[in-house]
């Protein structure tokens, strides 16, 4: 794209092949990787006289004195440095190479902190730097490192790689979107990013380069759903079965399930293809909607299937709908279930109603991929808990029908930036509202193990009022690794004590089938009152009677996850009570976790945290989506940033669809070489 810019960085003057190899650690490999080396912060420049303590700052200054001494923790090197506004003493631990390094008078660069050590605000094991050119900068950029390089030789290879070869780069965005956003030329924003003389131009700098990236990566999303836009069914309107399931119900839906109900009715009717997530929190009502949707399709003459990632899950699906839909009284919607523990036998027959069509509704796990499995005629996909399967995964289930409608499912609540990134490519619906009588679960979250009496006691209490309770761990078996108490353990320990009077069940992904279903079968009916389990009860477990869940060793669990497992209670009219165990000493985030989980019964606010505490590359699931990766996850987080550039990316291909007009030619050039073979373009069919 830019000539010369992809020169390998090995024959930058000063660079050379052992350090090419560092700087591709960093994923620097040619010049212009160079160039969108982002800085992890920029530190200002700061006269002694002016420094406060816990500051970090760059300070100029000349060497006054030097000096070693000995502690308990080896050898401490001293230099005291004079920058005409007072002095200030820098300690270094460890650091004998600094010993005749100096000069008195010699001229240097520091960037530390400030902190008060033996009765001295000092810096301790500042960065030094001694490259004159800095001398001139009020603000001096930090990047990101690997062994064997240093800040100073990053931005001695970063200069020279400018003056070299910032006159290569061409501008990559339309001159009415830079306009119109009020951005940086490319040229600028990259001088600024590197030799900023502002925290201003930083800003600008980093704005100018996000919004090419997000308007790169939007190109590709909006493209990605224009080209979903397939001749698709055009279901019947309205929809009898489900007329007479919701007279069966005795409730009535909320607004918000009435509107996503009208939204995903509108799609099936339409003679396009399908692709929309439903989106809602634990007990928004999703599967309730889901299954109206699938009525619609059979009624319709077509078969439908729930694909979920757990049998433990797939088998609460089946349970649930097969209760719902006994109402009817029609062979058309009785569910069948599929997973790998299905019995080769039972699995033969399931095998051959799918393909003769007798199967209507079809429920199951992976298994539901297999070559064997042939559909009549497959007209719905319903794939919940999304974010556990993989592209490739997604595009086997919907090869099984000729272009199928595709409703995918969370119940891990998105914040808005996220899904406007993860799923840019499809319509979205939110379940933003809970069924009338659903109780917010009271949470207390209870450091240390002394209180761990007075929790069982209060356990017994209410399933002495008839309640059940659930004890969560977070292993099956003792690790030598983890000093976790596991679920066998724990079931043996409090099957024998604490809870010997009653009736205890044990539940683990490493079960059988049948003998989870047996499990899940007698809590729900009552016939057992304690369910120890792991996390394989976080979604899709439906036991009103369940007030109560204590979870051990809560640290271990991300937010997500504490909000699924809490998902579990609260689903009756009795108040529903959650106890978080954890260790006394605990991690600054592990602490905010809890905080969050502990006041917050949102979902969507839940969300926001988690976003904020762990960023948005953790969150969940991307590198399972088939996206690209952004250089910076954190782009994600300013929304603002991110619809500027949809709307933009948007406008473009309203305009050039295929970007064939020779202005948006360096468009189309950019996406190619930032992403390479990073990206799935399109999900087929």
């Amino acid at each position: 794209m830019y000539e010369g810019l992809d020169t390998s960085i090995q024959y930058l003057k000063g660079v050379g092949p052992v350090r090419a190899k560092l700087l591709a650690k960093l994923a620097v490999n040619n010049i212009r990787d160079l160039f969108y080396l982002v800085p992890r912060r920029y530190v200002k420049r700061k006269y002694i006289r002016d420094l406060r303590y816990g500051e970090e700052a760059y300070l100029r200054g000349r060497i006054v004195y030097q000096g070693s001494r000995f502690s308990r923790k080896g050898e401490i090197i001293t230099l005291g440095i004079d920058d005409g506004t007072g002095s200030l003493e820098c300690g270094f631990f460890n650091s004998p190479f600094l010993k005749d390094r100096f000069r008195d008078g010699d001229e240097v660069g520091l960037i530390g902190k400030t902190t008060f050590f033996a009765r001295k605000m000092r810096f301790i094991n500042p960065e030094i730097d001694t490259d004159p050119s800095l001398a001139s900068f009020p603000i001096i950029p930090v990047y990101p490192l690997t062994a064997g390089l240093r800040q100073s030789d990053i931005r001695r290879i970063t200069r020279l790689g400018c003056e070299r070869y910032i006159n290569h780069i061409t501008e990559t965005l339309p001159q009415d979107i830079i306009l119109r956003n009020n951005l940086y030329l490319l040229t600028t924003a990259l001088k600024c990013l590197h030799f900023p003389i502002s925290i201003v131009e930083t800003e600008k700098a980093k704005e100018r380069l996000g919004f090419e990236e997000l308007f790169l990566f939007e190109i590709i999303m909006q493209k990605r759903r224009l080209e979903k836009k397939n001749k698709g069914i055009k279901f019947k309107e309205g929809c009898t079965y489900a007329r007479a399931l919701l007279s069966y119900l005795g409730f009535d839906f909320t607004k918000a399930q009435r509107r996503v109900l009208r939204e995903i009715f509108s799609d099936m009717e339409s003679p396009y293809q399908m692709h929309r997530l439903l989106e809602g929190d634990v007990g928004s009502g999703k599967t309730i909607v889901a299954t109206i949707c699938m009525l619609k399709a059979v009624e319709s003459g077509y078969q439908a299937v729930l694909m979920a990632p757990t049998e433990v899950l797939a088998e609460q699906h089946y349970f649930v709908l097969s209760h719902l839909l006994s109402n009817l009284e029609s062979e058309d919607v009785v569910p069948y279930l599929l997973t790998g523990s299905t019995p080769a036998k039972e699995r033969e027959e399931i095998f051959k109603k799918i393909q003769s069509g007798k199967a209507g509704i079809v429920i199951g796990t992976h298994a539901l991929i297999e070559e064997g499995v042939k559909f009549k005629c497959l007209g719905l996909c319903v794939i919940d808990e999304q974010h556990r399967f993989g592209v490739m995964q997604r595009l086997a289930l919907k090869e099984k029908g000729e272009y199928p409608d595709l409703l995918v499912m969370t119940a891990t609540p998105i914040p808005r930036s996220l899904s406007l990134t993860l799923y840019g490519d499809l319509d979205i619906s939110v379940l933003d509202e809970l069924p009338a009588g659903r109780q917010s679960v009271v949470t207390k979250w209870v450091q240390g193990t002394g209180k761990r009496k007075n929790i069982y006691e209060f356990t017994r209490e209410k399933i002495d009022l008839g309640r059940q309770a659930y004890i969560v761990y977070p292993l099956i078996e003792e690790s030598e690794k983890l000093d976790l108490e596991a679920a066998k353990e724990g079931y043996k320990k409090l099957k024998r004590s604490v809870f010997r009077k009653y009736e205890v069940g044990l539940l683990h992904g490493r079960m059988k089938g049948k003998e989870k279903e047996e499990i899940m079968r007698a809590f729900r009916d009552g016939e057992i009152q304690v369910l120890v389990s792991t996390t394989v009860i976080e979604v899709g477990v439906d036991v009103p009677n369940a007030t109560v869940m204590v979870i051990e060793h809560a640290e271990r669990f991300g937010l997500a996850q504490l909000h699924q497992l809490r998902g579990r209670i609260g689903r009756g009219k009795e108040k529903s009570y959650c106890i978080l165990l954890t260790l006394q000493r605990l991690g600054e985030e592990a602490k905010r976790r809890l905080s969050v989980i502990e006041n917050e019964n949102d979902g969507f606010k839940i969300a926001e945290e988690d976003l904020k505490i762990r960023g948005p590359g953790e969150f969940f699931g991307t590198r399972q989506s088939g996206i690209p990766e952004l250089s910076s996850p954190d782009l994600i987080m300013d929304t603002r940033l991110l619809v500027r550039a949809r709307d933009e990316a948007i406008r473009l291909l309203e305009d050039d669809p295929n970007l064939q007009k020779p202005e948006n030619g360096i468009i189309k050039k950019s996406i190619l070489t930032r992403y390479r073979d990073k990206i799935v373009l399109t999900e087929a069919g």
